[in-house]
């Protein structure tokens, strides 16, 4: 599994390579990257952060910066990506909390040239690229064996996803075979 600070650099070097355009150099103006994230102020996307600033910091011409919602609801990270379409930001890595909620601002995003990238989303249409740490399926398969085996291949366990809309996280815990039957709690 890629640290955050690799997928972070990844996303973000993906994106300067897409947006660093002849335009952009001739106007002398610093490519604005921005990373909406699915909720700000826990450990996850805090530490994604950290990676989302040094790459900023370590790349003339380039700002970085991330964003999200307070709390966890695919209608704020919409409206903070709406925001965004509207300044015209040179490019959006987006961490979707609701792959289908996103479509349509995506679609504006790129239609006026906004370069978009997408994480934890393999279903979303409207992205230039989905970067993936790691196969979702297999990963969650993996969790679900162990997990069987740390109970001896017997009992029942529920798994926690974010959101039902949180397609990542619902592969995971969808990926076992159906036996021993789970349920999915948001």
């Amino acid at each position: 599994m890629l640290k955050k600070t690799t997928y972070a650099a990844l996303v973000l070097g993906a994106l300067a390579s897409l947006t660093y355009t002849g335009a952009i150099q001739a106007e002398n103006k610093p490519i604005d990257v921005v990373t909406v994230v699915k909720i700000t102020g826990i450990s996850w996307f805090n530490r994604m952060e950290v990676g989302v600033k040094e790459f900023g910091a370590s790349n003339p011409g380039v700002t970085t910066r991330q964003i999200g919602p307070a709390q966890s609801d695919a209608a704020q990270q919409q409206r903070l990506v709406e925001d965004l379409v509207a300044k015209k930001v040179d490019a959006i890595a987006v961490v979707s909390m609701d792959p289908p909620t996103l479509e349509p601002v995506l679609k504006r995003a790129m239609e006026r040239g906004i370069k978009v990238v997408t994480h934890e989303a393999d279903n979303q249409k409207n992205t230039m690229v989905d970067i993936e740490a790691f196969d979702n399926t297999a990963y969650g398969a993996r969790l679900n064996d162990r997990l069987a085996a740390c109970m001896g291949q017997k009992g029942k366990w529920s798994s926690l996803v974010g959101s039902l809309g949180s397609q990542s996280q619902v592969q995971w815990a969808t990926a076992a075979l159906p036996t021993p039957p789970r349920n999915i709690l948001a």
